[in-house]
């Protein structure tokens, strides 16, 4: 609170201050339908020496905690709020109050206090709701502050309009100075913009700290050396910004924003988005968030050139109007089709034959008391949740389609089976590796391994036609609400899903449609002439048909060397994953695989937010192509062909894969092969640990018990606190020589980095 009063640049008045003045106060908090700023934080004060038209000092008070005359209020049940109705006609009588009166008379004056804010917080109650019953009931309502903190009164009057009142505000114990000083808070901001500047200019990005505190005196201990650990903490927010705060309606729209997607308590009109830990995948939410609350077709690139809600504003007010949103869809065909992701998925595996290649699971090792039938419970609340859970794909006439089993016929199954230790790797291989089908069967089931009392390996698999690595978050997050009220008897409690899975399909649909000539034409234009295959070592002739079958080398970055190739991304105004394309087609260049580097890279595909906590399938692929010709480049210049070519790839990416591989049309090489053999991804580490409701309240945890191949979106992370890791994952029936020295092989099938959680500092 200090430290935010300190760093406010705007002037901010205790409403006490003005009681202590020597003069009569009639202090009103302002009225809004529409809440901002001005109506949640702001007030109106007369100051004045006469008497006022009415003293409140003394009438009746009901607290609007205790007082059971409001019961439908108090749940929000604003068409049957009666009570309050009742009490100021007359016909109920009032517990809670100061003074006591008959039932059936109609009080003068009536104050309720303590009231729920419904301007600063979802579960609160609107003033304007209260203006509205009391006209209703023929009152008028004033409201002012109250003296507990994200509450207000209301007082009900039955005189007419009144200029000046006594003793409507209360004072609530503020103390002196009353105020803070935004002249303090203006030159902390000019010291930490002068002190950054000055140390960039003498020392490398990466070098420079990313947050600043200002003080008022350093803290001492008893022997006079610094007291370290009376140093407040650097917080992102403020530390970070030192700029102004929003001037224009987009403005203050997008902080907002950018504020909610990189989970801060505020971001400055000039604080840079990539300086606050954003990445590519919040970049692609902050965009489509952007897109649909300011009506503008914005796209990654945007942000790129413009990573700040300052100059995103003005790209929004040049941008065309925005794309239709995915909405629901109130008549849905009889056979809902595929969206482009699942026809993908079911072609390959169809060609490949192996029926469990894109079985996607989830194991943990559960530690604490689990409830299976709550579990199951759970699961169902789940697959009922999201319809993606709980769709089949039969076929008619040789076509594929998402039949969407009714909730109530839902059943997910859930085994229980008891093992020792030992049997575990084969019992999670046995489970990974039970196939579908897909017609029939719902993509989802559960076996739980028990191995003792308190000590369980849950076993979640799905078919990645249902989900994605996205959809982790949400489906696990779900089933631990869902679990943690089904343990208590219950049925779980959640916002419901502004669109479904079938909503997306006939969006997509619709949007290809309009856009996809478009789409196809700068594909054919940007992959024209790209190499059939990359020419790189290999000791033995490459299969006619793909096992499957690869080996993994990880590499851990030094500290040292995570930090200055974040400086490095910092100064160039690219991203992480951007920064490792770059030295993979460098990489590959040096190896003899020539000038034109073509990586394949898997992209989340959620374009729109109404998708962020959505359990499904979303993943494309983008060919992203490097240019590694001429003698003289620099890598910072491959850096900035890397960024351009990525940069456009983004915009175009709504279309399919399958698509783009369709009318390039590679020559086949004993089978059709897409126009990348490699590829490229960046991945944020999650904490390793989930604390999960299972164990509530023994303290339990998830964490993961088995390894699972999956597959991420590009993203990058800046100024985390550790090194990152890479690995390079090989087919061994390409190639299986090895460079010396042990160094990571010449020839990536997949190459992966992963980096530390964006929000460590």
């Amino acid at each position: 609170m200090e430290r935010g009063l300190r760093l406010e640049k705007e002037l901010l008045v205790d409403p006490d201050y003005f009681t202590t003045l020597g003069y009569g106060v009639d202090l009103r908090t302002k009225r809004a339908h529409h809440h901002n700023e001005l109506s949640r934080h702001r007030y109106d004060v007369v100051l004045y020496a006469d008497e006022p038209d009415v003293r409140l000092d003394n009438i009746p008070s009901v607290d609007w905690a205790t007082g059971n005359t409001i019961g439908e209020l108090l749940r929000g049940d604003w068409p049957s709020a009666e009570a309050i109705g009742q009490l100021l006609s007359g016909s109920w009588s009032a517990t809670g109050m100061t003074g006591e009166r008959p039932r059936g008379d109609r009080p003068e004056a009536l104050r309720f206090t303590g009231i729920p804010d419904g301007r600063t917080t979802e579960t609160g109650v609107d003033p304007e709701h209260l203006h509205e019953l009391g006209t209703a009931a023929g009152y008028q309502v004033l409201t002012t502050w109250s003296a507990q903190e994200g509450t207000y009164d209301a007082v009900f009057l039955k005189s007419a309009e009144l200029r000046l009142t006594g003793g409507l505000f209360k004072p609530g114990g503020g103390t002196h100075p009353y105020a803070n000083d935004p002249t303090a808070a203006r030159e902390a901001s000019a010291l930490v913009r002068r002190l950054r500047d000055d140390l960039g200019r003498e020392l490398p990005d990466y070098m420079v700290p990313s947050a600043f505190v200002t003080v008022d005196g350093l803290p001492m201990n008893a022997n006079g050396k610094l007291d370290v650990r009376a140093l407040p903490d650097a917080e992102p927010a403020v530390a970070l910004g030192g700029g102004r705060g929003p001037r224009t309606p987009q403005e203050e729209v997008l902080c907002r924003l950018f504020a909610e997607v990189l989970g801060l308590p505020e971001v400055g009109a000039e604080d840079n988005f990539f300086d606050l830990g954003g990445h590519s995948p919040l970049a692609t939410r902050l965009v489509s968030r952007a897109r649909t609350e300011l009506g503008a077709e914005l796209a990654i690139r945007d942000l790129f050139e413009a990573p700040t809600p300052a100059l995103l504003a003005g790209r929004a007010a040049q941008a065309s109007p925005a794309r239709p949103a995915v909405t629901p869809v109130a008549e849905r065909p009889d056979r809902i089709p595929l969206s482009a992701a699942q026809r993908r998925l079911l072609l390959v595996e169809e060609i490949t034959g192996s029926g469990v290649a894109y079985n996607f699971p989830l194991v943990f090792r559960l530690r604490g008391t689990l409830d299976t039938e709550a579990l199951t419970a759970a699961l169902r609340d789940v697959a009922v949740r999201h319809e993606a859970l709980r769709t089949v794909f039969p076929t008619h006439e040789g076509e594929p389609y998402q039949r969407i089993v009714p909730a109530e016929d839902v059943a997910v199954a859930c085994t229980v089976l008891d093992c020792a230790e030992h049997e575990l790797p084969a019992l999670i291989e046995s489970a990974q590796r039970r196939p579908f089908d897909l017609t029939t069967e719902l993509p989802l089931r559960c076996e739980v391994l028990r191995l003792g009392v308190d000590e369980h390996v849950v076993a979640v698999v799905l078919h990645h036609i249902t989900t994605d690595e996205w959809s982790d978050r949400p489906f696990l997050a779900d089933l631990d609400t869902a679990y943690a009220a089904r343990r208590e008897g219950r049925a779980p409690e959640w916002t419901p899903l502004p669109v479904q899975y079938a909503d997306y399909t006939l969006w997509q649909d619709d949007l290809l449609a309009r856009t996809g000539d478009a789409q196809l034409a700068h594909w054919s234009e940007a992959l024209r002439g790209l190499p059939d295959e990359l020419a790189l070592p290999a000791d033995r002739p490459r299969p006619t048909a793909p096992t499957g079958h690869g080996g993994k080398v990880r590499l851990e970055l030094p500290t040292a060397t995570g930090h200055a190739l974040r400086g490095l991304s910092g100064a160039t105004g690219t991203s992480m994953f951007m920064l490792f394309q770059a030295a993979t087609a460098a990489l590959l260049n040096r190896l003899g695989a020539g000038d034109d580097i073509p990586l394949g890279a898997p992209i989340a595909g959620r374009t729109d937010e109404a998708l962020a906590d959505l359990v499904g399938f979303f993943v494309n692929t983008l060919v992203l192509r490097s240019d590694v010709s001429g003698d003289d480049l620099t890598f910072r210049e491959l850096l900035s062909r890397v960024r351009e070519s990525s940069l456009a790839a983004f915009e175009y990416q709504d279309l399919p894969f399958d698509r783009v591989v369709e009318a390039l049309n590679p020559p086949p090489r004993g089978r059709p092969q897409p126009p990348s053999r490699s590829c490229s991804a960046t991945t944020t580490a999650p904490p390793v640990t989930r604390t999960c409701s299972a164990s509530r309240p023994s303290g339990s945890t998830w964490t993961p018990a088995w390894p699972s191949s999956t597959c991420t979106s590009p993203s990058s992370t800046r100024r985390a606190a550790t090194g990152s890791s890479c690995s390079w994952s090989t087919r061994r029936t390409s190639s299986t020589r090895r460079p010396p020295n042990g160094s990571p092989p010449a020839w990536p099938a997949c190459w992966t980095t992963r980096q530390p959680n964006p929000t460590a500092r």
